[in-house]
């Protein structure tokens, strides 16, 4: 387990089943570093803010004791980072958690925060974007802080000390990830040289200037594919903290279906056949994951999951005929981010690779791909045992 040592948080850990996830109960006492129980310090997951504030997906309050009981949602075998802060927002700590280590008692004691200061360059990102995505995880990437900055100046922002991956993106630019230590010895921590952010391309081989992409025919498809997935932006999610992004799953292949309650072929079609793929599937669950993101048609009315969850229920009962919705349901109130996936058409679905690159997408076929991806790995495997068998002496 990676565990910070300027945190005291005592843990003890129990699960139950939800859609798409885990609940987990989690036990804390939070305390200094002379080791005094501290009240009204916000323990949570799902961080995000920008310069003024900072909030949680899920959180709770310690009381005088400095101790607290919360169910938190999150996702079923992966590592849960948690974050504690106090009232005031001066002292703080993150701690990543294995699922193998949650039963266990965790100690760790809130130290001054650090100030984190740098800049960007966007200047060759078409759109000129005026807000940067700033990704804060564990080196297992369990979510830490979603920062919202402005493009165009100097930031300033406050991180508990330690090791952590940062990654940055924007409306049609990128950064990749680098590992960035922020040490307790010290109160700020800048990030040096302006950093650099690149537009997103399908091929590391193409220039840089190119001349305007022709005007496609109406109904023509926006290609992602070669290309890292654009980030998210999740107004409300189930199963998965709204910080949930498709390189949180680095490593294992990840399928995001675009769908809504409304649609025919995505009730009928597209969602039973992932359900079927994924029961199918059991046997590799640990090498895919499959998000399903909601499309509401009138965001005033159907602002977050809760209000279109009586639509959800009806159709598992009416039309699916099951107990539960077996993936994590993402959605955005802004529609921003199917407007930066080019999601015009519904269902579509991406399949994204696990060195983190589109490699499908379309109105259906794209779980089959999946499936062959899968089925490939398994023959590749199977090849080097099948060498190791002594070969039948002839005669």
């Amino acid at each position: 387990m990676s565990r910070h040592h300027s945190t005291l948080l005592l843990a003890l850990i129990a699960f139950a089943s939800v859609a798409g996830g885990e609940t987990v109960t989690i036990r804390v006492i939070v305390t200094d570093a002379k080791g005094k129980a501290l009240r009204d310090v916000t323990v949570g997951i799902g961080w995000t803010g920008d310069e003024k504030r900072l909030s949680a997906d899920q959180s709770v309050t310690t009381g005088k004791d400095g101790r607290f009981s919360h169910d938190f949602d999150v996702e079923s075998g992966k590592p849960v980072g948690i974050l504690a802060v106090d009232k005031v927002r001066k002292n703080g700590a993150f701690v990543e958690l294995e699922p193998a280590d949650l039963k266990e008692e965790q100690k760790i004691e809130i130290d001054d925060l650090v100030t984190v200061t740098g800049s960007f360059d966007v200047k060759s990102i078409r759109g000129n974007p005026e807000t940067v995505e700033m990704v804060f995880e564990s080196a297992e990437r369990a979510p830490a802080i979603r920062y919202t900055l402005g493009a165009k100046k100097r930031f300033s922002i406050k991180m508990p000390p330690g090791k952590y991956v940062m990654s940055l993106g924007c409306s049609g630019g990128e950064r990749e990830a680098r590992e960035v230590n922020i040490g307790s010895s010290r109160r700020t921590h800048d990030l040096g040289a302006k950093l650099v952010l690149s537009p997103t391309v399908s091929s590391p081989f193409e220039k840089k200037e190119k001349p305007p992409e022709p005007e496609q025919p109406a109904g023509a498809e926006k290609t992602l594919v070669g290309r890292n997935p654009p980030l998210m932006t999740v107004s409300d999610a189930i199963g998965v903290p709204k910080t949930v992004q498709a390189a949180t799953y680095r490593g294992k292949w990840v399928l995001i279906d675009f769908w809504g309650y409304w649609c025919g072929p995505c009730v009928t079609r597209g969602l039973p056949e992932l359900f079927r793929f994924a029961e199918e599937h059991k046997a590799q669950a640990d090498r895919f994951v499959i998000l399903t993101f909601h499309h509401s048609k009138d965001p005033l009315s159907e602002p977050d999951l809760a209000t279109i969850r009586p639509q959800i229920d009806r159709l598992l009962k009416d039309l699916w005929k099951r107990d539960r919705f077996p993936f994590p349901i993402l959605t955005d109130a802004s529609h921003k981010t199917e407007q930066s996936w080019g999601v015009d058409r519904y269902p579509t679905a991406f399949l994204i690779d696990p060195n983190g690159k589109v490699v499908a997408q379309g109105v259906s076929g794209v779980h089959e791909r999946l499936a062959e991806e899968l089925a490939k790995a398994d023959k590749s495997a199977e090849k080097p045992a099948e060498a190791e068998k002594p070969k039948k002496r002839g005669g």
